[in-house]
């Protein structure tokens, strides 16, 4: 997935996982990271990145959420 963020920035990913249920559409991204703490907010916008295009696409509510294991 492409998406361009309002500042024009282009973020080129593969969303891990989205599903859809009664409250919209969840988007997860998981991360297997050693030391996660460190890239937090990296990867908090990466997931949020993921949500927006995948709210663009289908019109829908989305939430993002990252899975840290």
């Amino acid at each position: 997935m492409a998406v361009v963020g309002s500042d024009g920035v282009v973020v080129e990913g593969v969303v891990d996982a989205a599903f859809v249920d009664a409250r919209g559409w969840t988007v997860v991204d998981f991360k297997t990271d050693v030391e996660v703490a460190g890239r937090l907010q990296e990867y908090r916008r990466q997931v949020a990145s993921y949500a927006e295009g995948v709210g663009r696409a289908t019109g829908a509510r989305v939430r993002g959420v990252l899975l840290r294991i």
